[in-house]
């Protein structure tokens, strides 16, 4: 028994066992749960009207634990572990607490560090699934992260705190908890999410209005006759001196942000094998999966992506881009930036709205692979590492917390 404040999440910056360096998030959320799914048989055994059942017979199927954890994103320590988690070393498990009540801890712990080649064929940490940004008026960016595991170990607290409960030690209870157990006795691990609104810089956790989205369009930088495919089209990631925002349809100001979400489906897959368990043998990811949306303000109005005349699209993905900077500081000097490096736009709803209501535009997107990025440009990208030179980019990439692309096949914990 206990109450919501109770609960935690925290993960781990270093693998391994146990794993280091921890941090609690800033979670509204955590439902990680066993999934079960037992073999039925569907066999007929000669039952009657009385007693026939759709099953009488069953055998243990394979079992992991999926769920989702959501939380107020920070640009700090947070940023770096999910930025690898999630997208540059996604096909490695991290280590990560949940406790629902502060009395149970459900640990899914690597064997190892982060990024050991073992740990691809591994069974033991939790793996991302899924990640999905998004913010609006009067929200802070929130960040839902879906889990994969196939293993987790259950502690019961002591009064000791973090030693599991033994007869010495009787188990931790609602009423034993004057402080807490992470807040309490723990307060090291709370480091990296205080102090609150560190000199008023309004990024811990992170206001909607300390982000902006937008779809630029490459076109203007094309070089080359556009005949055939000779035609150069450069792309340098997360700068700003490549690519225009979208206008209204008069060319005027940028579009402004009113809303925007971004999902990134990882496509978990379990590996079972016939080796005398019914659980599987490991986890593989799946190929990347990219949508969102952005709404977007104009007082001009907003142009339709289809050119009236020609019936083309104005914005394919050859030379669209979609990118969300967040900034990191009080000045605004300093950015972190979310950038889907092709995109083809799904649809566009632009309605009418209430009597009281504002009406904007929404674009609906897909994210595709294949892109490739070049080291032009002065803005504060146009530096790609050495492993991804002449190589296709993922279709959502995050950068780290200097505003850079990191380099995917070194793993550098946060």
């Amino acid at each position: 028994m206990g109450m919501g404040y109770q609960g935690f999440v925290r993960i781990y910056q270093n693998g391994g066992t146990p794993p280091t360096n921890p941090i609690v998030l800033l979670a509204t959320g955590a439902s990680v749960n066993l999934i079960l799914e037992p073999i039925y048989s569907t066999s007929v055994w000669g039952a009657g009207w009385y007693n026939a059942a759709t099953t009488a017979h069953y055998a243990d199927g394979p079992v992991r634990f999926e769920g989702t954890v959501d939380v107020e994103l920070q640009t700090n320590e947070t940023w770096e572990f999910l930025r690898q988690w999630a997208v540059d070393r996604r096909a490695f498990p991290r280590s990560i607490d949940i406790s629902p009540d502060g009395v149970f801890v459900y640990e899914y712990y690597t064997a190892a560090s982060y990024g050991t080649p073992t740990q691809c064929s591994a069974t033991l940490g939790a793996w991302c699934s899924s990640f999905d940004l998004s913010t609006s008026e009067g929200s802070f960016v929130t960040a839902s992260t879906g889990i994969t595991a196939l293993n987790r170990n259950e502690v019961q607290l002591g009064i000791d705190n973090m030693n599991p409960a033994s007869t010495v030690n009787p188990a931790i209870t609602y009423c034993t908890q004057q402080f807490g157990i992470v807040a309490g006795d723990y307060a090291a691990s709370l480091g990296p999410s205080n102090p609150l609104n560190p000199c008023a810089d309004n990024v811990n956790p992170i206001p909607f209005w300390k982000t902006q989205a937008n779809i630029f369009d490459l076109e203007a930088e094309r070089t080359g006759t556009c005949a055939g495919n000779d035609s150069v089209l450069p792309y340098s990631v997360f700068d700003d001196t490549f690519g225009t925002p979208l206008a209204n349809s008069t060319g005027g100001d940028p579009h402004q942000t009113v809303e925007w979400n971004i999902s990134l489906a990882n496509n978990p897959v379990l590996l079972n094998t016939m080796d005398g368990s019914p659980n599987p043998s490991a986890i593989l990811q799946g190929p990347i999966d990219v949508t969102g949306s952005v709404i977007l303000y104009n007082a001009a109005g907003i142009e339709s992506p289809i050119d009236p005349i020609t019936g083309e699209l104005r914005t394919p993905a050859e030379t669209t881009n979609f990118r969300i900077e967040i900034s990191t500081d009080k000045d605004d000097t300093n950015q972190v930036f979310i950038e889907c490096p092709a995109i083809v736009i799904e649809s566009d709803d632009y309605s009418i709205a209430g009597q009281d209501s504002i009406t904007n535009r929404t674009y609906n997107f897909k994210g595709l692979g294949g892109r490739l990025a070049t080291t032009t440009g002065s803005g504060g990208g146009g530096v790609v590492p050495a492993s991804l030179t002449d190589a296709a980019l993922a279709p959502m990439l995050m950068s780290n917390l200097d505003g850079e692309l990191a380099d995917p096949s070194v793993d550098t914990d946060p």
